[in-house]
Formats: structure tokens, C-alpha cells, sequence
């Protein structure tokens, strides 16, 4: 999942470096405190209230943020 939104990222043709990672995966910490200090959330997905959303794929996702 995440190298398919790297690569969307890359066909818009920005003028920015986007470094993506998962953060609860990241296993170095000089890294992290880095992150800490200068990194941002570009987007946080919201918790899902209704148990019957569970499962939903990426697609799902892509249209929520489009539909804002």
C-alpha cells in the first residue's frame, strides 16, 4: 500500500521530496527523534466508530479524502 502512494505522489510531479513511512514500524531511533523534531502529518486517517466500516479498502479511502 505504501509504495502505491508513493508512486501517485511521484506522478503529480511535485516539486518536494516526500519521504513516507509507517511510523509505528520505524525501528531507529535517530530517525524518530528526527521525525519528533521537523516531520508532519500530512494526513491522519480517523478512527472508525461503526464496527460494520471494518475492512474497507484503499479505494474507500482515496474517495473519503476527495469527497472533503
Amino acid at each position: 500500500m505504501l509504495l502505491k502512494i508513493e508512486n501517485e505522489l511521484d506522478d503529480l510531479l511535485l516539486p518536494y521530496t516526500i519521504d513516507l513511512s509507517i511510523f509505528h514500524k520505524i525501528e531507529n531511533t535517530d530517525l524518530i527523534e528526527h521525525i519528533s523534531r521537523v516531520g508532519f502529518v500530512l494526513y491522519k486517517r480517523s478512527k472508525v466508530k461503526n464496527a460494520g466500516s471494518m475492512g474497507r479498502g484503499a479505494g474507500s479511502l482515496k474517495r473519503e479524502a476527495t469527497e472533503k
